[in-house]
């Protein structure tokens, strides 16, 4: 359900001071409905930004969160970098294993010809 500027802020406007600014904190919600919640807020005395932790007062609550899935899209990220780089180092040493293998064998047969001349 999509509701209208109207609507949200009569939903605001009818909700307890804690409610609204725990929402605040939490963030998650869009650029309007936050805008919509901070004059509602202001409204009833209390500055938005006060709300979050002193280091986070530079931004806002959704700009925290978009900080937050930056970070975790780079740790991630990251995580497969050295998966792909952990692989192809298995790989490397599979084929290795593989060409040791097949020399070992080579040089078993070619051993067996000379004992057998």
């Amino acid at each position: 359900m999509k509701y209208t500027e109207d609507d949200l802020k009569h939903r605001y406007e009818s909700m307890e001071t804690d409610i609204l600014s725990n929402l605040y904190i939490e963030g998650g919600l869009t650029d309007e409905a936050e805008l919509l919640l901070s004059e509602v807020l202001q409204k009833r005395g209390i500055v938005p930004e006060e709300l979050l932790p002193e280091c986070n007062k530079n931004f806002t609550s959704n700009e925290l969160r978009r900080k937050e899935i930056e970070l975790e899209i780079e740790e991630i990220k990251n995580k497969l970098e050295r998966f792909k780089t952990n692989k192809k180092n298995n790989e490397t040493s599979t084929k290795s294993s593989i060409y040791k293998e097949k020399n070992f064998e080579k040089n078993q047969k070619i051993a067996l010809i000379l004992i057998q001349l």
